[in-house]
């Protein structure tokens, strides 16, 4: 299994180091410490993918217009 640290995994997702690592200290990945750094598995990483990003903020109120004519 390939395990990747902070910086890798950033890269991978398209985010910046310090949301890997406040995604970690929040549990939303689960990571092993390896010195300063953390190493992350790759599955992990898809989970958080697909759970977590892709959706970002609150979504769009619809509005129903009136239609004109």
């Amino acid at each position: 299994m390939t395990d990747y640290t902070t910086a890798e995994a950033a890269v991978l997702l398209g985010l910046r180091p310090s949301a890997i690592r406040s995604a970690i200290r929040r549990g939303r990945i689960s990571a092993a410490r390896h010195g300063r750094d953390y190493l992350i598995p790759l599955p992990e990483l898809r989970a958080y993918e697909l759970l977590h990003l892709g959706r970002v903020g609150r979504p769009r109120k619809t509005k129903i217009r009136p239609s004109v004519g």
